[in-house]
């Protein structure tokens, strides 16, 4: 099991650093931004990790490892704005 957050979108933070967590049972979990590793951790057993990594739109990955093998991802992914379309009748 592997979950990250918060979501990534943050459009008035560009620049600032935003606390990231994951929760896991694997051993280790590394944390990507836009392909760029922001570190890889040692889970503490019932525990969670946490990283503060510059919000830059994009993609943000976070990698599970047991025995030094990764089995498992989690993507959060900046999305656009919300649009409502309303269809005329």
């Amino acid at each position: 099991m592997l979950h990250v957050f918060p979501h990534w979108n943050w459009p008035d933070r560009v620049g600032r650093k935003i606390e990231v967590r994951a929760h896991s049972n694997c051993d280790e979990v590394e944390l990507w931004l836009n392909g760029t590793s922001q570190g890889r951790k040692l889970m503490p057993v019932n525990g969670h990790l946490s990283w503060q990594v510059p919000y830059t739109p994009g993609r943000l990955e976070a990698r599970g490892y047991k025995a030094g093998k990764a089995i498992l991802h989690r993507v959060i992914e900046t999305t656009g704005e919300a649009r409502l379309e309303i269809e005329a009748r």
